[in-house]
C-alpha cells in the first residue's frame, strides 16, 4: 500500500462526470459520502463565484499551484 496520497488536477467537468458515475454505481455509505461530496463542491462554487474578488483570488490560486505542479491543499 502506497502511504502518499496522490492528487491530480481535473477539468470540472471530469470531476463531475466522475463524482456523477459514482453517485449511480455505489451504495450506501459509500453512496452517501459521494453524494456529500457533491453537495460540498457546489456550496464551495457558490461560495467563490458569488464574490468577484473572491473569484479572481481562487483563480490566482489555483493557476498558481498548477503552474508550479504543486498540490492544491
Amino acid at each position: 500500500m502506497d502511504d502518499n496520497i496522490h492528487i491530480e488536477l481535473v477539468t470540472p467537468e471530469e470531476a463531475d462526470e466522475w463524482l456523477n458515475d459514482m453517485i449511480n454505481i455505489l451504495e450506501g455509505h459509500d453512496a452517501n459520502v459521494v453524494g456529500t461530496i457533491l453537495f460540498m463542491l457546489e456550496d464551495l462554487t457558490e461560495f467563490i463565484t458569488q464574490n468577484d474578488l473572491r473569484k479572481r483570488q481562487f483563480m490566482k490560486f489555483v493557476a498558481e499551484q498548477h503552474g508550479n505542479k504543486e498540490a492544491v491543499h
